[in-house]
């Protein structure tokens, strides 16, 4: 790696990979007949050279001096890496030149090797699914007996389908008569913390609240769930509560409910009005249910609704305990098939196929705060987060005692703002959001249902605790992302998947790909300052014309 990539590659004139030799091609010249071969040849091929280093150091001139606006770009250039090198090299031995390095691959190639860190993900992932390592961690045991499940077990159509609405009914809480409080929790419970349809939506948006309504009916589901579907689950909910209901009385039920409204705009949504449609609930009753789901929720926000008018006559109806039973059994039987339909993705799935490893697959990257825990555990360490915040630190302080920056910064008299502000600087890694006390779920290599839910489950508790900490929460295992994130103006934050090339097994006192760690470091916290909002004017407009 070192050879194709040395500090020293590149760190004479040019950055851009070719030395003056190997410069553009030699111009085409018009010329007239010349006689006297030898030494005729060797005169023009001279002065074509010499017109060739002479175009050449005058276009990386203009280069250099007419370069494109580096807003978005990492903050450093070959002719100023030395005062870059003077300070990091201090905190970050034995590298020698070694932003020039980091400038060099900034220039030359992008940040992170894509590659390598595909390969060492698959192969996490496949010694998982196997067995043959589960890198210590309670989450990789988890995922390996949800996977093992899943495979044997979704394709047995009769056992999928009754597990799923026995083990649906147990999580929501569904009883023979439930009353308004409970219908909400069971709303919310479907749609929040199993990723079901229900006929309204609430999302908390912090400063309002916005409840969408949800056209939901069984038609829909005739793509994926055939009478066979509908009708077991519509028996293992008569079983539930207690009741003989016929498919007849269900489609009869579902006539009464008003039809699609295509008026799909925005309207303001008073809180007495949805109160009165959830049967008169309390205030604080109503606030304390959704602060279960979300924790910042405050009524005292505004609150929109699409589709007003049928929104409300949905609740309205659906809420009438006096419809009971049947009006129960039509919504346990609608988010039941909508379960079905979801877990089993295709109508027809009786046999193991390749198509059952590739759904499997995709219920599997649901659960992404397990795949996190995974990767926390197989690709990081005490000595790797040391070393990855070392460079940060190092990088940071390069930044503070950069001269150009500060002399942009001195424009607006704010050299104090600045110090302040990269001051705050943090590093966010991805041990610092594994929530140690919420427990892992058990999955063991049977019951593949019940290990669906509580891997959804699971998923829900963590992203609430976050949301109730004001931890931000990135995409983490579905995304192939090897770089950093800004997560707010003062915060940064590094993927496991970051991790993967940073050198595994290597007691190298410095991470194998620091340079690189440290050019995206460079370019985030760049732009965490042009964007940073209390500049002065001055300011704003040194950084508007820095070339």
């Amino acid at each position: 790696m070192m050879d194709s990539h040395s500090p020293n590659a590149g760190a004479g004139s040019s950055f851009s990979g070719r030395s003056p030799a190997t410069g553009p091609p030699i111009l085409r010249l018009e010329r007239n007949k010349v006689t006297g071969a030898v030494a005729g040849a060797a005169c023009s091929l001279s002065l074509v050279a010499a017109t060739c280093l002479i175009v050449w150091l005058l276009v990386t001139q203009q280069a250099w001096e007419h370069r494109v606006n580096t807003t978005d770009a990492p903050f450093c250039c070959p002719d100023e890496a030395a005062q870059l090198f003077a300070v990091i090299s201090r905190s970050v031995p034995p590298c020698s030149d070694f932003f020039a390095y980091v400038c060099y691959n900034a220039i030359k190639d992008g940040f992170i090797q894509e590659g390598v860190s595909l390969d060492i993900l698959h192969n996490i992932k496949g010694n998982i699914i196997r067995g043959v390592d589960r890198y210590g961690s309670p989450a990789a045991a988890a995922l390996h007996g949800f996977y093992t499940s899943c495979l044997n077990e979704i394709w047995q159509r009769d056992r999928r389908q009754r597990e799923i609405a026995s083990v649906l009914l147990d999580e929501v809480g569904a009883n023979e008569t439930m009353g308004h409080a409970e219908l909400l929790r069971f709303a919310l419970a479907s749609q929040k913390r199993y990723r079901l349809n229900f006929f309204f939506t609430i999302t908390d948006h912090k400063f309002f609240t916005m409840i969408d309504r949800n056209y939901v009916r069984s038609s829909d589901y005739k793509r994926f769930c055939e009478d066979d579907c509908f009708l077991v689950a519509l028996s293992v909910v008569n079983a539930r509560l207690r009741t003989n209901y016929t498919r007849g009385d269900f489609f009869a039920w579902e006539r009464q409910l008003p039809g699609d409204d295509e008026d799909d705009g925005n309207y303001e949504l008073a809180t007495e009005e949805l109160l009165d449609a959830l049967g008169n609930m309390n205030t604080s009753l109503l606030e304390a249910i959704l602060r279960e789901f979300f924790p910042s929720f405050n009524l005292t926000t505004p609150a929109y609704a699409t589709a007003k008018k049928g929104l409300l006559d949905d609740i309205r109806i659906l809420w009438n305990v006096s419809n009971q039973p049947l009006s129960l059994l039509y919504m346990l039987t609608t988010v039941v098939i909508d379960a079905i339909s979801q877990i089993q993705i295709d109508k027809v799935l009786d046999a193991p196929t390749p198509r059952t490893w590739r759904i499997c697959d995709a219920h599997g990257q649901k659960h992404n705060e397990l795949w996190h825990a995974t990767y926390v555990a197989a690709l990081t360490s005490p000595a790797k987060n040391r070393r990855m915040r070392a460079v940060f630190e190092a990088t940071r302080e390069a930044m503070v005692n950069y001269a150009p920056l500060r002399r942009l910064a001195a424009a607006g008299n704010q050299t104090e703002h600045l110090d302040a502000l990269l001051g705050n600087m943090s590093l966010v890694l991805p041990s610092d959001l594994v929530l140690g006390h919420v427990a892992v779920p058990v999955m063991p290599p049977r019951g593949f249902v019940r290990n669906y839910f509580r891997g959804l489950s699971f998923e829900f508790d963590v992203k609430r605790e976050k949301l109730r900490r004001g931890i931000f929460t990135p995409l983490l295992a579905g995304a192939v992302h090897h770089g950093m994130e800004r997560i707010n103006e003062t915060s940064l934050y590094v993927p496991p998947t970051a991790y993967s090339t940073l050198g595994a097994n290597t007691s190298s006192p410095l991470l194998v790909d620091a340079s690189m760690i440290a050019t995206d470091m460079a370019a985030l916290i760049w732009r965490a300052i042009r964007l940073h909002e209390h500049w002065k004017s001055e300011t704003i407009v040194a950084f508007e014309y820095h070339r």
